[in-house]
């Protein structure tokens, strides 16, 4: 069993077929104490010798020779069979019979299958003494001939993979060194390449350039003047076509690259040669050529790659003779093409760009008022925002728009949460048998924006009018009135003159937050005793209203990251509410602490009151601008629903949030989260 594993961890890790193989067999030859261990793999050809261990201190002469190509021996047989045979070894060469039950050990060859998926992809063969009566051996071998088979076939997937990348990754490169429209520099960037795909000693490209047949050769290794001609010649034999060019019969244009490698006549020749024709359709271009002067030839996936990459050079060719018969016949049509060209790109830009700006949803509906075509964001409407019976009421709608688009339709539909102004085109004014435009505009931003709008200004009126009525009112009785109660008067002026000044600050301040202009430069804050402060400021008003107002403020809460005046407006904000919301006899509790989230250390300020609470329906809204909940109506709170809207997005500007829990009757609990001092700084803007 520790063979197994350890066999199979081999087995996981390489990649290699060669080195998978051997691994194995000199791991089943040292386990076992084998003569020798042989790995024979099917190729096209026939099989093929992978790995081989054998045992220290066996002679050759000893074993009977490893001859996997003999077509009647004991391989083929398990090749045909595809099952284990043991035949024992006689002096004169194993038995061509599979061997009967023996007792105890003797000298044998056993050869099993390697079958993967069905296939046979090889044979294990081993040399040695076995016990044809020990099954558990021969199970033990079977099982780990099955798990080679199979990481041969993955390895060599693997391996096929590896090459199909290279291959494609040279094609690529081939491919960018094409891009070229100068013919001339076509071979001397072609050429080279190609023996990233394929290794070569000499590429050439014989090519009929204006009636002229031109041939180009990039020599790596020495060759002779006379190979070099014969290997040109049969380039010609190889033209694409029943009959050579015109031109074949006149004197080759050469151009060689690295001419010092071209030797005498009588220095090395060739020793294989591969063409591939280049043609563009039916059209022949010439002839794409490799050779070698080494013992290695070529075969049918050299072909097959030369192939692929003769298209791309056609390709590149007939692009190029293209560009020159351009140049040379179309000089005077050239700018004039050119100058068409740049403008249709630029109307086609233009186009593209207006498409693209279309913010609204249109439709294109047939005669009978079929949509027949959308936009983008018609598409979003229809798919992903609105619900199927709504998506069904809408297209309904569009198909009596369309069919009364003559009439100049302009209606407003209104959708949950959405409300769309339509507006329906014929395509054509003369024939409205071409359909119709339907354009949807999404109004529903400036239908809220005209409601806040209404509201703001129903709410600001409102607060404005109080305080000028009550200034106007104390102005004249600081005029007539007695003078022993002028200081009241001023008291009362001076009140309604901060209630108005705070309300046009806040209108500032969010005209600021709009605007971006508020920047805020983090800092430590220590919030002890800024609260402590507060709370002393607020406690007149909190013992007005009979309210107990606490503070849980531990000295071991680390400062704050942030602005300290716009902490100040925050918590001076919701301090206040709170103060505005508990009825008498009630009680206000701020409270420090700390908390983390997302891995950052925050320091947390709660601000609880025992108020009336804010119903469950309104919680979602009240950091809506302009938004009055109907305790503040109903309590008659002074306020322009801004306060909220300006502490939620002040919190947010110091990369911090507020959050809220609140029950009618039971009161409300606001908590502001705030960066601990110390952090890497953020851009707070």
């Amino acid at each position: 069993m520790a063979l197994v594993n350890e066999t199979m961890r081999e087995i996981a890790i390489l990649r290699n077929v060669g080195a998978l193989t051997q691994a194995v067999a000199q791991r089943i030859q040292a386990a076992f104490g084998y003569d020798r261990v042989c790995v024979a793999l099917l190729e096209e050809t026939g099989l093929k010798t992978c790995a081989i261990a054998q045992a220290p201190g066996v002679d050759d002469r000893a074993l009977p020779p490893w001859q996997p190509e003999i077509e009647d021996g004991v391989i083929t047989r398990v090749l045909t069979s595809r099952q284990t045979i043991l035949v024992p070894i006689s002096p004169d060469g194993p038995d061509s019979t599979p061997a009967s039950p023996l007792a105890g050990e003797q000298r044998c060859e056993l050869v099993l299958p390697l079958t993967a998926e069905g296939q046979v992809v090889g044979v294990l063969d081993i040399m040695g003494l076995h016990d044809p009566q020990d099954t558990g051996r021969l199970e033990l071998l079977e099982a780990l001939a099955g798990s080679l088979a199979i990481a041969v076939n993955r390895a060599q997937l693997f391996e096929a993979a590896e090459a199909g990348q290279r291959e494609a990754r040279a094609l690529y490169s081939l491919s960018r060194q094409m891009t070229s429209l100068d013919l001339e520099r076509i071979p001397e960037r072609l050429l080279g390449q190609l023996g990233d795909l394929i290794p070569n000693d000499i590429a050439g490209l014989l090519v009929e350039i204006d009636g002229t047949l031109c041939s180009f050769f990039h020599i790596s290794q020495p060759v002779g003047g006379a190979a070099l001609k014969r290997l040109e010649r049969n380039m010609l034999d190889h033209w694409p076509a029943l009959t050579p060019p015109v031109s074949a019969t006149a004197p080759i244009q050469r151009h060689v690259q690295n001419a010092d490698n071209v030797l005498p006549d009588d220095a090395p020749a060739l020793r294989s040669d591969i063409h591939a024709p280049l043609f563009v359709g039916e059209q022949p271009l010439g002839v794409l050529t490799i050779a070698r002067i080494g013992p290695m030839e070529f075969e049918e996936a050299d072909l097959r790659l030369l192939s692929t990459a003769a298209n791309q050079v056609a390709t590149a060719i007939e692009n190029a003779l293209l560009y020159r018969k351009l140049k040379a016949y179309a000089a005077g049509l050239e700018q004039r093409v050119a100058e068409r060209t740049i403008e249709i790109a630029r109307q086609k830009e233009r186009t593209e760009a207006i498409l693209h700006s279309v913010a609204d949803a249109v439709l294109v509906t047939d005669p009978r008022g079929e949509i027949v075509l959308t936009n983008e964001r018609a598409r979003h409407l229809l798919d992903r925002q609105l619900r199927a019976e709504e998506r069904e009421y809408l297209i309904s709608r569009v198909r009596e728009w369309s069919l009364r688009a003559s009439e100049g339709v302009e209606e407003i539909v209104e959708l949950s949460g959405l409300a769309l102004q339509a507006r329906a085109t014929p395509i054509g004014e003369e024939d409205p048998s071409l359909g119709a435009v339907v354009v949807l505009n999404d109004v529903s931003r400036l239908r809220e924006l005209d409601r806040m709008k209404t509201q703001f200004v129903s709410n600001v009126s409102h607060e404005l009018r109080t305080p000028i009525a009550n200034m106007k009112l104390y102005l004249s009785l600081l005029e007539r009135g007695k003078p022993e109660r002028r200081a009241r008067y001023l008291e009362v002026l001076l009140h309604e003159s901060t209630r108005l000044e705070n309300l046009i600050e806040n209108l500032l301040d969010l005209s600021r937050l709009d605007a971006g202009r508020v920047q805020i430069i983090p800092r430590p804050v220590v919030l002890q005793d800024l609260l402590a402060n507060l709370m002393e400021v607020h406690r007149q008003a909190a013992a007005a209203k009979d309210l107990r107002l606490e503070a849980q403020l531990p000295p071991e809460i680390p400062p704050a990251s942030g602005d300290r005046n716009q902490i100040i407006q925050v918590l001076s904000n919701l301090i206040a509410n709170a103060i505005s919301y508990t009825p008498p006899g009630g009680e206000i509790a701020v409270r420090l602490g700390t908390a983390e989230a997302e891995g950052r250390p925050y320091v947390t300020i709660t601000v609880a009151d025992s108020g009336v609470g804010i119903p469950s329906d309104e919680l979602p809204h009240i950091f809506d601008r302009f938004f009055r909940g109907r305790q503040a109506r109903a309590l008659a709170v002074p306020g322009t629903g801004l306060g909220l809207a300006i502490v939620k997005e002040i919190v947010e500007l110091h990369q911090g949030w507020i959050e809220v829990e609140s029950e009618v009757g039971q009161g409300s609990t606001f908590t502001v989260w705030l960066p601990a001092a110390g952090q890497p700084s953020l851009n707070l803007h």
